[in-house]
């Protein structure tokens, strides 16, 4: 789905939403909570609670610890009206920039002396930062969000400022474009992003490591790297990020049972020294990259990095981190600038070529390469706020146990949810075409035109119904796309609206309610006149058609089976027409 380019009407809409939520925050707030919540932590609560307050803050708007990462992480937010209009004041730049010394400050007296005159919610806050700088040695992070501008100038004179205090803390800046760029990654799931890691340059024993291998492309302005590195680092850097390092990946960890990584395995715990040799290693995106040296070691040090290709591998790396001493593995590093507009392709187009073109030792499907679609990423947000987890990429089923470790209503998988549409909306033939059908441009639009989920979960609940019926009899089974043509229609009508369609699919969730039991009754009437039409046509040309093969690829069927139904003597029409209209009335008395 190609998406327009995003606009500040695109950051008001996600920053009102939130606000929606949390109606006790001003506009500024609600801006640095939503770039908390994109940037820096999942937990929308644990955003709110960063923030300072909005008066006698001490230019901080935001205080946030992350103690895995033994980090803190200091905000200041201006969000103006418009994106890159307005530009900000040396005066406030060189202040927050000032922070550094006043969170390194060893002496308590002249901290409180710095405090003096913040409101209760930011000192507790920047006390809470000072002593895991001071006394715990946690990194500072300090970023500058804006909707505005910095210059350059002002860039460096205020990092020249960060850098003079006598710890380790970095400066980052977000103007009005790089803040769009971190509303399009977190609308492409990618969300909180990791915001930096050193890739280690292998240098062992007895193995000659010629440099690196680096290349600049004038005409795209992408800059890239290849070096191998140790086993065991490419996978603690796993271990320290999780997931989110695969967040632009188009698919889950598959388990260690797929031929190709358990053939990993093997090599990592009998002979590690040949899995250079194995391995066609890992690719990683990344917004900016430099060489340097961290602990005596030569790193190439990568901003926003995702792992596009090479998460089996990466993993395998975590999973037999004991056993792959003396491993090297080929990383090749790609630096995509975040306002990339390339003279053909778009900042979108040219990941997905990237993603698709270095991925293909695992079999890529269509359905894929839709995993990271800004529709299926918004979908399974939304899913997930109704108790659903939503499966938008493969995994194996260990994986989403680990993962989603608090029990979900019902997991739904990308594949499932697209037949359960389907078949409503189109021809039962297309849908018995398989799956990856459904993907296929030509009916992805029609399959996947929203993200609300009252469209899908109705649909979902009565695949699920149908699915039940269809087992009753084997003949059955092969009925159940015509069924969900055909019943479709007339349970739409009660869904129409969100607390009908909600009503129903909470109601489906139970067996033995009037919703759930009379829509297997409306159910059952349709499959038993489904095998009353398959009789009654199944002779073709003189010969007898196999049930299978009645209701494979024969076309016209929907319209054969409508006309069929309504012919007199059908006793089943008229129970139907009850059935349905007790789902209706069961529907109309819930109290959601």
């Amino acid at each position: 789905m190609k998406r327009e380019k995003l606009t500040a009407k695109d950051l008001d809409e996600h920053v009102r939403e939130l606000g929606l939520r949390h109606t006790e925050l001003k506009p500024d707030e609600r801006f640095v909570a939503w770039f908390l919540r994109a940037y820096l932590t999942e937990n929308e609560d644990e955003a709110v609670g960063a923030l300072c307050g909005a008066s006698n803050d001490k230019g901080t708007d935001a205080v946030l610890i992350d103690d895995n990462a033994r980090s803190v992480f200091v905000i200041q937010g201006k969000y103006h009206v418009g994106i890159m209009a307005k530009s900000e004041a040396r005066s406030a730049v060189q202040a927050f920039a000032q922070l550094a010394r006043t969170l390194s400050e060893p002496n308590k007296e002249e901290f409180a002396d710095a405090l003096r005159g913040a409101n209760p919610t930011a000192a507790k806050l920047l006390e809470k930062a000072r002593q895991r700088i001071v006394d715990r040695s946690y990194a500072l992070h300090l970023y500058y969000v804006t909707t505005g501008k910095v210059s350059q100038v002002q860039q460096r004179d205020a990092r020249t400022v960060a850098n003079s205090a006598a710890i380790a803390c970095s400066l980052e800046f977000f103007d009005g474009d790089r803040v769009l760029s971190v509303l399009r990654d977190y609308l492409d799931g990618v969300a909180p992003p990791v915001p930096m890691l050193d890739f280690e340059i292998e240098r062992a024993a007895g193995v000659h490591v010629n440099g690196v291998f680096q290349r600049y492309d004038k005409q795209h302005k992408i800059e890239s790297w290849v070096f191998s590195t140790r086993g065991s680092a490419l996978g603690e850097l796993y271990q320290r990020t999780g997931i989110r390092l695969f967040a632009r990946n188009i698919r889950g960890f598959l388990g260690r049972d797929t031929p190709v990584n358990r053939e990993m395995e093997t090599t990592l715990k009998t002979a590690p020294d040949f899995f250079f040799y194995y391995n066609n290693g890992v690719t990683v995106l990344c917004e900016r990259a430099e060489r340097t040296s961290r602990a005596g070691a030569d790193v190439l040090r990568v901003w926003n990095p995702q792992i596009i290709n090479g998460q089996q591998t990466t993993r395998m790396l975590a999973e037999t981190k004991a056993k792959n001493d003396g491993s090297s593995v080929l990383v090749k590093v790609i630096q995509v600038p975040s306002l990339y507009r390339g003279p053909t392709l778009s900042f979108e187009d040219l990941l997905g070529q990237i993603v698709k073109g270095t991925n293909w030792q695992n079999k890529i499907k269509r359905s894929d390469l839709v995993a990271n679609d800004p529709r299926q990423v918004q979908l399974e947000r939304e899913l997930r706020k109704r108790g659903y987890v939503y499966l938008r990429k493969g995994q194996a089923k260990g994986e989403v146990r680990r993962l989603h470790a608090v029990k979900a209503r019902r997991i739904i998988k990308k594949e499932v949810l697209a037949q359960a549409v389907g078949s409503t909306m189109l021809d039962p033939v297309v849908v018995r075409k398989g799956i990856e059908k459904l993907f296929e441009d030509s009916h992805y639009e029609t399959v996947f035109p929203s993200a609300d989920p009252n469209f899908y979960l109705p649909r979902y609940a009565l695949l699920r119904g149908v699915s039940e019926i269809s087992r009753q009899k084997p003949a059955w089974g092969y009925m159940k796309w015509l069924a969900m043509y055909f019943a479709w229609p007339h349970l739409a009508e009660c869904v129409r609206g969100k607390r009908e369609a909600r009503a129903f699919v909470d109601l489906c969730d139970y067996p033995k309610s009037e919703v759930a039991t009379a829509l297997r009754a409306a159910l059952r009437c349709v499959f038993v006149q489904m095998g009353h039409f398959f009789n009654a046509n199944k002779r073709v040309d003189g010969r007898t058609l196999d049930v299978s093969q009645f209701f494979k690829n024969r076309q016209g069927l929907p319209d054969q089976f409508a006309g069929f139904w309504r012919r007199r003597g059908n006793g089943s029409a008229s129970r139907f027409v009850e059935h349905v209209g007790e789902l209706r009335d069961a529907i109309q008395d819930y109290d959601t």
